[in-house]
């Protein structure tokens, strides 16, 4: 699974006339999101011991969002916080069934802390120290 660019310019927004032109989030934006968890979940693995995400469903346009698949989403912002060093504790979010949907400022903390991750881990990654040479490869 290939990173994919995080979407996190969402806003709300209405019309001269109330009427809704803002963003909307959609399977096709979950799906971005869980992605982007799993890549992420495997970059952590490399530096760290094995991070457990909770099972992630597959959402389709067919599907209906219930709020345990942005729970997952929200426990798998916390599971990763948790396993890697050097981040800033993230905020995250219980949603409950016919309680309000995630707003765009959710939409915007959850991206945003991918982003954030994803930049952090790969200066971890970056920053780790090897060896100048191959044990064994050269006779000493």
């Amino acid at each position: 699974m290939a990173w994919q660019t995080p979407k996190t310019n969402w806003a709300t927004r209405y019309d001269a006339g109330g009427n809704y032109i803002g963003d909307y989030f959609n399977a096709e934006d979950y799906q971005r999101i869980k992605a982007n968890l799993i890549v992420l979940k495997g970059m952590a693995d490399e530096l760290y011991s094995e991070t457990t995400l909770p099972a992630i469903p597959d959402i389709t346009a067919e599907s209906f969002f219930f709020e345990s698949v942005i729970n997952d989403l929200e426990r798998s912002l916390d599971a990763l916080a948790t396993q890697v060093h050097g981040l800033v504790p993230v905020e995250t979010k219980t949603w409950n069934g016919n309680d309000d949907a995630p707003l765009a400022a959710d939409l915007n903390r959850i991206e945003s802390f991918c982003v954030a991750l994803y930049g952090l881990l790969g200066r971890q990654k970056a920053a780790r120290k090897r060896l100048a040479f191959t044990l064994g490869g050269v006779q000493f």
